[in-house]
């Protein structure tokens, strides 16, 4: 039986799990990247409410649901059980927005699929949004979001909107979401005073190689205050003594797991440059690396 992450929503009549239903559902799953998965489909469906005497209509005017549309409740868990079973699904690690709340319902509404869900790996876009205002409060007096609702982070961050309030969209925003976050927190993670600027004459006492004597690159490390380490780097992968150039980056086979490397290893371990992907730094002296590549979000392999 196989693992996977999944991002998850739901739609309901009201608030409460006890009294309300889950009127629409959809799994997403992801890939190792938190991108829609190529191999396993998304599950979605649409409930006709069991409960139709409890329903809040302000839940309804929010996600414009007909109650009494969609297939009865039987039908909906017979496919689920399907589909788990067509993937061979075992646990299943939850992303979502505020996924306390579509948990407490699947519990409530379907405890087999909730026998799925562990309870150590879950990740929310809202509660990572909110370490994220508490990390830019800390280090500029204010926050990044003023609301942390899904629609307000897609705005703040520049994500075009699919339709709002329906299961399978919020899903896939919620994973965009999250994702998007992930790559501003690693790009902006380093404390400030690691960025330096670098003086226009040659840094004495340093022999030349194949970086110093490429003039583009000492150009743009010239004409720019980019980022440096000025320490002794290892290869956390093949564990060789880092010269000329390193990279930061996410490995391919293990992709939520960020490491340094050599030119060779990135090679054969890394996915690409970019934010929220790689970056690639150069030695002009001994020891000294600066940030050449990689801060632009748009980098393509």
């Amino acid at each position: 039986m196989e693992n996977i992450i999944a991002s998850i929503d739901i739609e309901t009549t009201g608030l409460d799990p006890h009294r309300h239903d889950i009127i629409e559902i959809a799994i997403l799953p992801l890939d190792g990247m938190l991108k829609p998965s190529d191999t396993i489909q998304p599950f979605t469906a649409r409930i006709k409410a069991r409960r139709p005497q409890n329903i809040e209509q302000k839940a309804l005017e929010v996600n414009g649901l007909d109650p009494s549309d969609g297939e009865e409740y039987h039908e909906v868990l017979a496919r689920l059980l399907a589909w788990l079973e067509e993937y061979g699904i075992g646990t299943i690690d939850l992303l979502g927005q505020n996924v306390d709340f579509d948990r407490s319902f699947i519990e409530e509404q379907f405890p087999e699929l909730a026998a799925r869900c562990g309870h150590r790996n879950i990740r929310d876009s809202q509660r990572l949004a909110r370490a994220f205002n508490d990390i830019v409060l800390l280090r500029t007096g204010e926050t990044a979001f003023g609301q942390l609702g899904l629609s307000d982070l897609r705005k703040a961050l520049g994500i075009d909107c699919s339709r709002e309030h329906r299961a399978l969209d919020d899903a896939r925003d919620a994973a965009l979401v999250y994702r998007t976050l992930l790559g501003k927190m690693n790009a902006d993670w380093r404390p400030a005073d690691m960025r330096q600027s670098l003086q226009a004459e040659s840094p004495d006492g340093h022999d030349s190689c194949a970086v110093c004597d490429d003039e583009s690159i000492m150009e743009k490390i010239r004409e720019n205050d980019f980022e440096k380490w000025e320490m002794e780097k290892e290869c956390d992968i093949c564990h060789c003594r880092i010269k000329g150039e390193l990279f930061d980056a996410h490995r391919r086979d293990r992709p939520l797991e960020w490491a340094t490397m050599c030119a060779k290893c990135f090679g054969r371990y890394g996915i690409r440059l970019g934010i929220g992907y790689g970056q690639r730094y150069v030695e002009v002296k001994d020891g000294e690396f600066y940030l050449v590549d990689g801060e632009d979000s748009t980098t393509e392999e």
